[in-house]
C-alpha cells in the first residue's frame, strides 16, 4: 500500500545542511585559504573534520584546534561553524593573527 499524497509533509529530514567554510594555517600570510564544505553525512564527528582540515590546509601536524580568525575564539564543534565564514586551524602553537580580519 502506498502512503497518502502528503502524508509525510510535516516529517522533517534528520539530515544537517551542509555548511561550506573557508580554512587558514595558522601563522601562514601567504597560504591563501581552502573552501571545504562541512556535511555531517560524510563526517559523522569533530575529529573526522579536524582530520580533514589537516589535509585541506597541509599542515605538517594534525590540526587540534580550530579557532575564528577576529578573536581567536574556539570552535567546539559543528554547531558553531557558520555558513560562508572563515576559520584558522591550529596544528601548533598559539594563534597568530596574521591581518584575517576583513574575512569574517
Amino acid at each position: 500500500m502506498l502512503p497518502k499524497r502528503g502524508q509525510f509533509d510535516n516529517l522533517k529530514p534528520d539530515v544537517d545542511p551542509f555548511k561550506k567554510i573557508t580554512l587558514y594555517l595558522n601563522g601562514d600570510a601567504h597560504f591563501h585559504g581552502g573552501t571545504k564544505t562541512v556535511n555531517r553525512r560524510l563526517m559523522p564527528t569533530w575529529e573526522t573534520f579536524l582530520r580533514q582540515a589537516t589535509e585541506k590546509t597541509g599542515a605538517m601536524c594534525a590540526a587540534r584546534d580550530v579557532l575564528t580568525p577576529t578573536h581567536g575564539t574556539k570552535v567546539k564543534g559543528f554547531d558553531e561553524l557558520v555558513d560562508g565564514s572563515s576559520y584558522v586551524v591550529i596544528a601548533k602553537g598559539n594563534f597568530i593573527p596574521i591581518g584575517l580580519v576583513d574575512l569574517d
